[in-house]
C-alpha cells in the first residue's frame, strides 16, 4: 500500500448574503487561514489509478 499525506492551506472569506446584497453573517472583508490535511491511500498491485481518502484533519 501507498500512502500519501497532503497539507493544503488556503485563505477564505466567509459570507453570506440576501437578494438584496445585504450581510446576513460572516464578514466580507475578514481572511482565514485554514489547514487541513488530507490523506490517501493506494494498493500498489491494483490497476486502478484512483486514489482513496482514508482521513482528514483540520
Amino acid at each position: 500500500m501507498f500512502e500519501v499525506t497532503v497539507e493544503f492551506v488556503s485563505e477564505i472569506i466567509s459570507c453570506i448574503k440576501d437578494k438584496e446584497n445585504k450581510v446576513i453573517s460572516g464578514d466580507p472583508e475578514k481572511v482565514k487561514k485554514v489547514h487541513d490535511v488530507w490523506k490517501f491511500s493506494k494498493d500498489s498491485r491494483s490497476n486502478n489509478p484512483n486514489w482513496l481518502l482514508i482521513d482528514t484533519q483540520a
